[in-house]
């Protein structure tokens, strides 16, 4: 049996008779190595210095490449590869040579997604630029209302909101907003409404730039950007920059995952006519954005170099396979097992910018403390009904449903007696069990809110919040030019749900998202046969991250994960089709692969294994270490009691609040509708305290023959039993 190294040209190295390869095989699960061979030696001949371009030379006026693509053949195996040279002198040449994942992160780099080779783009027409421009934007339009199929979905979301407060002069504040795909909702037409691009049309944008208020000259196709959808950004990664074919890839099949998109601030993506992909590309590096994708979903990529293919696996789903591979005919030896020290999952989440009136900010580490404070008195379903009393919206007696969780802020009443607690749903998840080691999983991409500051639940977007980038055109405030093109955006994901006439009968209809799988009145999102979405990018409850792609890691790093060792006898030919995703039997116990040392060309076979165990050992208690919490119905409400002073004895003809209108108030000097302020419900603790809340607003009584009568209206809440 003879070993060879073969260029991918064809030409053989010059080795001595009965060379042998050490090596390793690796899983991406357990470490980023890679799979490669250790260092090997081969005589610098000739040949093989040509084959080198003469590496070993003092004199060369040029390096020699990085990596030279490689084959070893050995007894009727091949294992494809790229060789790294090490040193050379004139007497021998050293090198490593990596494949399968190892390939990968050799080219991996700081390579990032917008410079990825040959990236696509589009255009649909026209002899001019405005004709093209028109053509694009007919064709966003017609991918907004689902008429079209694209690798990208488009829906608004705010990039920017700056806030006027208000002066004697101005008593009202004022808010300035850029929105990227800002829409035009058609009012007047039946419910739902309908909804088209303001972007289509030539049209003067107010901004608020250096407190000034200017007006922007937007031609038709400037605030409109598509958002990749990140199955077709894995298949751009993996095929125009590592030559791979996905043989499994989730993220296009999965019925919730292949709605999900990355997004991108580019303001002027379409004005030249054409859509170029990678202005919708994140800005991150390659690694940075499959890093984000295991942090989020614990995606994995398993690459055989062989036959140019990658699998995209789930952790989840790897420990949780039936065994495919029954390795006892060929232990040399018993296994030997160590024990090491358990370990518990700690996920912890970016929480991104606050949006105008809501923000991501949470009142505590996790959702079971939170839950603690409030004595779990929340029920999964939104409109409880809790008597108002007196008159006052039954949205200040805030019904006990997780609709709060999911409105993402709850506003602080400034000016009143105490502050309002308020909590979003993008908690860490971390169980806290006392004595054991932490591994940690850090978020890359942000939490974002919602956006309602319209005051209508039907218009609420994602608030991004990372300002502008412009590719193409420079903004003139004033005669100055102001270029945004280096601005970079933090990434972030987030499910783009179509016309929610199917996905959210008598809804929004029009293109939106969300990075939860309810719509912002908290109800749940359903696909086209009325199955329900069931995943969230937040971490907690039965749709969060953790219990559906964490759990059965958290189990095994809790109660198993013990490195069982043994010697196998492999031929090459098995040792190169082995597969590290998968799950092997070894005296009937259910092992995960960890690591292969092997000798290719060894007449002796032996391999060294490292494995995993998978069985959960006793004791352990899942439901107490990872349950969903209970919640329970809401014990108490908080009781309004409205005060008028002074009340006048005629009935007005109207009714405005600081020039409002009914149903605003002012909330942190803003305007704020009363159905987007909420109050989580009374605990025992403030119930048996008899605290209360008190807000304070006025009106403005008019009738036709009587002066206006301004009139102070103060509720006051008192925790009561239901």
């Amino acid at each position: 049996m003879s070993l060879k190294i073969r260029k991918q040209t064809g030409e053989i190295f010059d080795l001595p008779p009965d060379f042998i390869i050490e090596g390793e095989k690796n899983s991406p699960l357990f470490t980023v190595r890679g799979s490669q061979t250790v260092s090997i030696t081969f005589p610098s001949t000739p040949h093989n210095r040509r084959l080198l371009d003469d590496a070993a030379r003092l004199d060369r006026s040029e390096k020699p490449g990085q990596t030279v693509p490689v084959a070893i053949e050995s007894g009727g195996a091949q294992q494809t590869g790229l060789m790294a040279i090490n040193s050379a002198s004139p007497a021998f040449i050293s090198a490593n040579i990596g494949f399968d994942e190892a390939e990968l992160y050799s080219r991996m780099g700081e390579v990032q997604l917008k410079d990825l080779p040959d990236l696509p783009s589009v255009s649909f027409g026209g002899a001019t630029t405005a004709q093209k421009v028109a053509s694009m934007m007919a064709h966003l339009t017609a991918v907004m209302n689902e008429e079209v199929e694209a690798d990208y979905f488009i829906f608004p979301v705010t990039l920017k909101s700056d806030t006027v407060e208000p002066t004697e002069e101005q008593p009202d504040a004022k808010i300035y907003q850029v929105i990227l795909n800002e829409l035009y909702f058609n009012h007047m037409s039946l419910i739902p409404w309908t909804a088209s691009l303001k972007s289509v049309q030539h049209r003067l944008l107010a901004w608020l730039v250096d407190g000034e208020e200017v007006y922007i000259d937007a031609p038709p196709g400037y605030g409109a950007s598509p958002f990749l959808k990140v199955w077709r950004i894995l298949e751009l990664i993996f095929d125009r920059h590592f030559n791979c074919k996905i043989e499994e890839n989730p993220f296009r099949t999965h019925r919730q995952l292949r709605k999900l998109v990355m997004l991108n601030n580019v303001m002027d993506a379409v004005v030249t006519g054409t859509l170029h992909y990678r202005d919708m590309m994140p800005d991150l590096t390659v690694k940075a954005f499959l890093d984000m994708l295991y942090n989020r979903f614990g995606m994995l990529y398993f690459i055989d170099s062989n036959t140019q293919t990658v699998r995209l696996r789930f952790l989840r789903d790897i420990l949780t396979l039936p065994p495919s591979v029954d390795l006892d005919a060929m232990k040399t030896e018993e296994p030997s097992i160590s024990y090491s020290p358990q370990k518990q999952l700690r996920i912890t989440a970016i929480r991104g910018a606050a949006g105008a009136f809501f923000s991501t900010a949470v009142l505590r580490d996790t959702y079971e403390e939170f839950l603690d404070e409030y004595d779990h008195q929340f029920t999964d379903f939104t409109g409880q009904d809790i008597p108002s009393g007196d008159g006052v919206d039954n949205c200040f007696s805030c019904a006990a449903s997780m609709y709060l969780i999911f409105e993402q802020v709850f506003p602080s009443f400034q000016a009143y007696t105490r502050k309002v607690r308020r909590s979003s749903d993008f908690f860490d998840w971390d169980r806290k069990t006392p004595g054991l080691e932490y591994e940690e999983i850090s978020h890359t991409d942000i939490s974002l809110p919602f956006d309602k500051s319209s005051g209508r639940d039907s218009e609420a977007w994602l608030f991004y919040g990372e300002g502008m980038k412009h590719r193409y055109s420079n903004v003139v405030v004033e005669g100055e030019t102001r270029k945004e093109d280096e601005n970079a955006a933090q990434p972030a994901m987030a499910f783009g749900w179509g016309m929610t006439k199917h996905t959210a009968p008598g809804s929004q209809n029009w293109f939106w998202a969300s990075q939860i799988n309810r719509n912002a009145e908290g109800d749940f999102m359903y696909d086209e046969d009325m199955i329900r979405y069931d995943i969230s990018l937040t971490v907690n409850r039965e749709d969060g991250l953790f219990n559906r792609f964490w759990k059965e890691y958290d189990a095994f790093l809790r109660h198993s994960a013990q490195e069982v060792k043994c010697s196998l006898k492999l031929p090459d030919a098995e040792l190169v089709r082995m597969r590290t995703d998968c799950v092997m039997l070894l005296n009937f116990q259910p092992l995960v692969p960890e690591q292969f040392r092997f000798k290719l060309n060894d007449p002796r076979g032996i391999c060294e294994a490292v494995f995993r165990t998978l069985r959960l050992y006793e004791p352990y208690d899942l439901e107490a270490e990872q349950g969903i919490p209970v919640y329970i119905d809401q014990k108490y409400w908080w009781k309004p009691v409205q005060v008028n002073v002074p009340q006048p004895s005629w009935t007005p003809d109207s009714i405005e609040a600081d020039d409002l209108g009914p149903g605003f108030v002012t909330v942190d000097g803003r305007n704020v509708s009363t159905n987007l302020m909420f109050i989580l419900p009374p605990t025992d603790a403030q119930y048996l305290a008899l605290e209360t809340i008190q807000l304070v607003y006025s009106t403005i009584w008019k009738k036709a023959g009587e002066p206006d009568v301004s009139v102070t209206s103060t509720v006051t809440y008192t925790p009561t039993l239901l």
